[in-house]
């Protein structure tokens, strides 16, 4: 299970590459969201490469104004902050995913209700 997820992350770093190449950035950040997720999996006790890829997203969908990618970034980032202990900050990173997520380019709701469920388990879990 282990390789496979770290297969699957080198597999969407390098479509990202490829998608950057392309100026598909929409695109290239959601690859590189998926990549940090496999690496999730992988990196339990200490995420520091996932937390990296989600951060390198976020700052990819601000610079190209896409709030998808903002979200699933920044839903990213608060998950892996409450898994390290850092709860203030984790509901911190989930409320700017809230708020990115009904700005979707795509007018998905399923953003802010995948974002809903994450904030609301990292509100239980820090009570």
């Amino acid at each position: 299970h282990a390789d496979h997820a770290e297969q699957c992350a080198r597999l969407e770093l390098r479509r990202a590459e490829v998608l950057g190449k392309m100026e598909h950035f929409r695109e290239q950040g959601i690859a590189i969201c998926s990549a940090a997720e496999n690496l999730l999996c992988v990196q339990r006790e200490k995420p520091t490469e996932a937390k990296k890829l989600f951060q390198r997203a976020r700052d990819l969908g601000a610079a190209h104004g896409f709030f998808s990618v903002e979200c699933k970034a920044c839903e990213g980032l608060g998950r892996v902050a409450v898994r390290e202990g850092r709860h203030e900050e984790g509901v911190t990173m989930l409320r700017h995913a809230l708020a990115a997520a009904p700005l979707n380019e795509d007018a998905n709701p399923h953003f802010e209700l995948r974002v809903l469920q994450m904030f609301i388990e990292a509100l239980i879990f820090t009570s």
